[in-house]
């Protein structure tokens, strides 16, 4: 099973580790970067141009809520791109329409005297995707 590494943008830097985005430990790496803001408009766009030349895959979470935004972080280079559940079935659709490279993400809340091992016993997702649980 491949490992991604999985970081954080926050101003011009990655967390954990406060990584320039030209540090050389980052080459040819696989990774995940989650922009946690709360307008997909203030995704760096030159941040994310330069993560793509350094990195070996960069899946971006970029709290997009449309696919034209999704087709625009592929343009730069982005291996992956997610989007959340929670924008409907006709995003949902399109993005998908767009690009075999779109991950839904699903969010699970999992009551406090359950654990996800339980859960996962107890809950069946036919899923045609891979999935992986990241962190």
């Amino acid at each position: 099973m491949r490992t991604a590494l999985r970081y954080v943008f926050g101003e011009k830097r990655l967390q954990p580790g406060n990584f320039k985005l030209t540090n050389d430990k980052l080459r040819n790496q696989e990774m995940l970067v989650e922009f946690r803001n709360n307008r997909s408009t203030d995704v760096p766009f030159n941040s994310i141009k330069k993560l793509t030349k350094l990195t070996e895959k960069l899946v971006i979470d970029s709290n997009a809520k449309t696919h034209d935004e999704l087709t625009d972080l592929l343009l730069l280079g982005a291996e992956r791109v997610v989007i959340s559940e929670k924008v409907g079935n006709k995003e949902l659709g399109l993005s998908h329409a767009i690009s075999d490279k779109i991950l839904t993400k699903i969010e699970i809340s999992i009551p406090k005297n359950n654990s996800q091992e339980y859960i996962g016993k107890k809950i069946k997702i036919y899923i045609t995707l891979p999935v992986k649980f990241l962190g």
